[in-house]
């Protein structure tokens, strides 16, 4: 509930719209760090854990292969895919109301207060009127309070219901966590488990919910009904989904399938989480060096391990459910009133500061730095595979997902290097930019009306400004940047192979995986830079890829015959390829699949890009 509220008084003029906008901008990617963190470092080990002692029970020899890693490639890929076909079927749909002439609610008077990018509306409510509109075969619109004419494009006709998709995809999403993650804490088979569960998983919703009420009060600002039983959906999925975990403990449920489910949801739903985070979230941002941080922040406090104290019980067995119970009936209370915090917040911030706008952007980029990549089933458990040789070699005992955190720091270190390279920039061509942004906000302010009149008024963004050609060679770099540390890294493995059957081996699969690689990557440059000059840039760049890939191989294999401590050796190889497969989800969302359309066919692709590297790396 919290989230309605913090809205409602954060802007009294336009002159703030600004600094609303990059204030929910940063709580977006604040949001955007604690959904990664919620995903890769509690979602994705609990449901490794849950895989390996369901081995350990039912005694199957599952294939050699990262199987839980690729769950949750297949959760993402679900709700990528189910979004992309929802944007289909909407958009055909609002393709016949473009021709048919409602009338629909508009808003009066001089000062709207609202923020650009987030679409949220702080006007009196008592300010609406009517507006008809009537469309002609050159989709011209009439105002006829205000007697003139306006063009509005196809595609915002088109656009009205991506939010609503975006909604429910995120909302989707969430339900499916809550439901693993609630349904995992009622089959605990002891109080003390439970109740030690109970605080942890309390913790970190306390955060999510929070960063989740804030996302879609952004889109429906107007509709805080809608957000209210949302939040009420989420709130008693939560308990009937821990009342069936507790009452299925109560029954004896077998342990062997117990695992097994736990495990496949809770890795179906860190892929949902991902996509959450890198589409409906970060994706979404304009990119500041401010945003980023917040999004690190957020990646922070989720990944900081908290530990709650043991508690030791006496307690009966009607006891011991009294409190289960009570305790999911809490949860059920956290969950609703922390997703609607908001909405009492969003006053109280205005009142302590004019700056209100950049302090909730914050917190929005708070949830945005959480989630995933084609790396999954490759460099993730290949460095999970050098962590463990590692401690057996080292007799060090390690009790928390040190390879997967490494992987986010990764990650955020190239988002970072790549926010910072497109600040300074900005600041070389602040004049060319800022003429650029007066003319897209003042084609805003031109359509503002007759948007706001077809209520939807959560459509309105700031337009992204076309990159220059020096922004897209930064952006450039930045893809070689992740892709040469990347092929340092294969080579280093490829050349510290202790014998000649296993080089072979690894270089077959390298090779076999490089070749896809290294094609989807220039596809994409070749794509970006299409000249002459473009095209010679390109060829340099792969050229010294190729010498990377060499320099790096020969250094393993210098490495190897100097009979390099196998410890040192171990812990190197986990280090690096934790870091590089971060950089490659960096790549993945923000320079690959972010920058296209969203098409269903596109989005078909995307799948079988995915299968045809999945089968390559599960048979080579």
């Amino acid at each position: 509930m919290a989230s309605l509220n913090v809205s409602h008084h954060i802007f009294d003029a336009d002159d703030k719209a600004s600094d609303a906008t990059v204030i929910l901008s940063c709580l977006s990617c604040f949001a955007g760090g604690v959904l990664l963190g919620v995903s890769l470092l509690d979602i994705m080990p609990d449901a490794m854990e849950d895989f390996e002692t369901w081995q350990v029970l039912s005694q199957v020899e599952m294939p050699d292969f990262p199987w839980m890693l690729l769950g949750s490639a297949l959760g993402f890929f679900f709700v990528y895919f189910v979004d992309g076909l929802c944007a289909m079927v909407m958009r055909n749909r609002i393709g016949d109301i473009a021709h048919s002439g409602p009338s629909v609610p508009s808003d009066e008077g001089s000062s709207t207060h609202k923020c650009a990018m987030h679409g949220l509306d702080f006007s009196s409510e008592s300010k609406k009127d009517e507006l008809t509109v009537e469309t002609g075969p050159s989709g011209v619109i009439h105002d006829e309070r205000m007697g003139t004419t306006k063009q509005v494009s196809e595609w915002k006709l088109k656009h009205l219901s991506k939010e609503y998709i975006s909604g429910l995809t995120l909302l989707l999403a969430i339900s499916i966590h809550v439901t693993i993650e609630t349904f995992a804490l009622g089959v605990q088979p002891t109080t003390e488990s439970f109740v030690t569960l109970f605080f942890g998983i309390a913790l970190h919703k306390v955060i999510v919910l929070f960063s989740i009420g804030m996302r879609l009060l952004e889109r429906y600002w107007r509709r805080r009904l809608l957000v209210f039983f949302s939040f009420l959906w989420i709130g008693t999925i939560t308990f009937v989904a821990g009342g069936a975990g507790i009452l299925l403990d109560d029954a004896n449920l077998d342990e062997v399938a117990k695992s097994l489910t736990t495990a496949c949801l809770s890795c179906f739903s860190a892929g949902t989480f991902l996509y959450i985070t890198f589409f409906e979230v970060l994706g979404e941002e304009t990119g500041l060096v401010i945003e980023r941080i917040s999004a690190i922040v957020g990646f922070a406090i989720i990944a900081t391990p908290i530990r709650p104290p043991s508690l030791l019980s006496t307690m009966t067995t009607n006891d011991s459910d009294t409190l289960k119970w009570c305790l999911m009936g809490a949860l059920f209370v956290v969950a609703f009133i922390m997703g609607l915090l908001p909405i009492w917040l969003l006053p109280l911030i205005k009142k302590w500061s004019e700056k209100a706008a950049l302090l909730l952007s914050s917190i929005s980029c708070f949830s945005g730095g959480i989630l995933l990549g084609v790396c999954f089933v490759d460099m993730i458990p290949e460095a999970m595979s050098d962590l463990d040789d590692w401690s057996t070699l080292s007799g060090t005992k390690l009790d928390f997902p040190w390879i997967l955190m490494g992987t986010v720091i990764g990650f955020l270190l190239v988002y970072i290097i790549d926010g910072v390279s497109t600040f300074c920039l900005r600041k070389q061509e602040e004049s060319t930019e800022k003429a650029n942004l007066a003319a897209a906000m003042t084609e805003q302010r031109v359509h503002r009306a007759t948007i706001c009149s077809m209520d939807a008024e959560h459509q309105l963004k700031i337009h992204k400004i076309k990159k220059s050609e020096k922004q897209e060679y930064i952006s450039s770099l930045t893809l070689l940047l992740a892709l040469c540390i990347h092929v340092i890294i294969e080579g280093f493995a490829l050349g510290v192979q202790p014998n000649s059957e296993s080089f072979l081996t690894l270089f077959i699969g390298i090779a076999i995986h490089k070749v896809l690689v290294i094609f989807a990557i220039s596809m994409k440059l070749y794509e970006k830079h299409w000249n002459r000059r473009g095209k010679l840039f390109v060829a340099i760049s792969f050229s010294t890829l190729a010498l990377l890939t060499f320099c790096g191989g020969a250094a393993g294999i210098l490495l190897q015959d100097a009979d390099l401590d196998e410890v040192t050796k171990a812990l190197t190889t986990a280090i690096l390829s934790c870091f590089s497969s971060g950089t490659f989800l960096y790549i993945t969302f923000f320079e690959v699949l972010g920058e296209e359309t969203g098409h269903i066919v596109e989005r078909l692709f995307c799948v079988v890009g995915f299968a045809t590297i999945t089968t390559a790396l599960y048979f080579f």
